[in-house]
């Protein structure tokens, strides 16, 4: 039995006359490219996360299931030497569900010396969560002499709680994320601050009580804040005034509607704003309602909210799960979780205009049925290029892919 959270299943379904609609004018980006598809079994499965780059152009990532034990891998994707050639995968640890955890679903993080970070949904205490544990949260440092083994580390382990969102660290190297109680059900955030000798234990310090489900994840303002999401509102928790001080939690946005973000917002540091996804609002017609992607701006201690797009369940898709990302020109990119295939999904392009909420969209990509994808991940802009996973899909097996869409 898999405690994981499984990869979201949105409502895709539109009616037979309006897919067909849909589908005559459909149009696929030229630009889109699997750069690994995975084969399941010792190869992984279910990528659950998005990627990250380190300074080489090599990204790395997990996949929740397969590998040697059949709890998941850390991997490393190594771009080719010649362009069009083939990316190079290298696992980097197989878990086993033993002390290490097993089934990694979120994003991994860097910190300065290039050890990895992430979550793990079972093992660590195998008392614990009925005897398959409630999770790890682990760091993989690599090797001193290229080719041997990364080190896996386990520096938290789950009781009686269950990991639910990614991690976000600090310039310090702290690592912040939440937590929910299997007894009361009630949601707290945390920090992990490192070690003060090689070796030593993770100091963990509770910030922040939580009365509703984190979504993943939290960020950093400029001022050192967090920021997050619950359903149907957004969260600001704001450091200690002065040292040894508690963190402040309230909620900044409670949407008029059932919003249910399934990410949390990201900062904008030119604007100061908060940009977000949410599946439900908007136009009427798809599921219930297409969803939209909302800005959240600050005056006078009071948050208000423009919804500066509103998907339509045409060519765009509709049920926006992911975080969105931003380019160097303010151009904002984000994906839907159901296309007109009845069960896809695209990536799409919001450009900004100079009169308020004219914001322009491009589909970039239109997944295709035969495809299987649900990329429901925040995007990585890299190079130019838009990286991405898929949790199924991709090769005959559907194990899933990482995937590149040039805007």
């Amino acid at each position: 039995m898999k405690l994981t959270p499984a990869p979201l299943s949105p409502p895709c379904g539109l009616s037979a006359t309006v897919a067909i609609l849909f589908l005559a004018s459909a149009t696929f980006a030229l630009g889109q490219a699997n750069i690994y598809e995975f084969a399941g079994g010792v190869d992984g499965q279910l990528p659950l996360g998005t990627v990250i780059f380190d300074s080489s152009g090599s990204l790395y990532g997990t996949t929740s299931e397969g590998g040697a034990y059949s709890y998941g891998t850390a991997y490393k994707l190594s771009p080719p030497s010649n362009p069009g050639g083939r990316w190079t995968k290298e696992v980097l640890y197989n878990f086993a569900d033993a002390a290490d955890g097993g089934d990694p679903f979120t994003t991994l993080v860097f910190d300065k010396a290039g050890s990895l970070y992430g979550v793990n949904g079972t093992g660590g205490d195998l008392t614990e969560c009925n005897g398959y544990g409630c999770g790890t949260i682990f760091e993989l440092t690599p090797p001193a002499v290229a080719g041997d083994p990364w080190t896996e580390t386990t520096i938290y382990t789950f009781r009686n709680e269950e990991g639910r969102i990614g991690l976000t660290m600090d310039a310090a190297g702290a690592l912040y994320t939440a937590a929910v109680s299997n007894t009361t059900n009630d949601g707290y955030i945390f920090k992990l601050s490192p070690p003060q000798a090689t070796g030593g234990p993770w100091t963990k310090t509770f910030l922040s009580s939580v009365d509703s489900t984190i979504e993943p994840g939290l960020v950093f303002d400029d001022k050192g804040a967090l920021y997050g999401a619950v359903w149907a509102a957004i969260f600001k928790l704001s450091p200690p005034v002065s040292p040894g001080g508690g963190w402040t939690f309230r909620y900044i946005y409670k949407f008029t509607y059932a919003a249910d973000p399934y990410s949390g917002p990201v900062f904008d540091k030119s604007t100061g704003h908060l940009f977000g996804t949410a599946p439900y609002g908007g136009r009427k017609g798809c599921s219930s309602s297409c969803g939209i992607v909302y800005e959240l701006a600050e005056s006078g201690n009071v948050w208000h909210e423009d919804n500066i797009y509103a998907f339509t369940g045409r060519t765009d898709g509709f049920f926006p799960m992911a975080a969105v990302t931003f380019d160097s020109t303010g151009a904002l990119y984000t994906t839907s979780g159901c296309g007109t295939y009845l069960g896809s999904g695209s990536v799409i392009r919001l450009v900004p205009a100079t009169q308020k909420n004219d914001w322009t969209e491009t589909t970039l990509w239109e997944v295709p049925a035969s495809g299987s994808y649900v990329p429901s991940d925040a995007l990585v802009l890299h190079d130019g290029s838009l990286f991405g996973t898929a949790a199924t899909g991709g090769s005959g097996r559907g194990a899933g892919a990482v995937f590149l869409v040039k805007p």
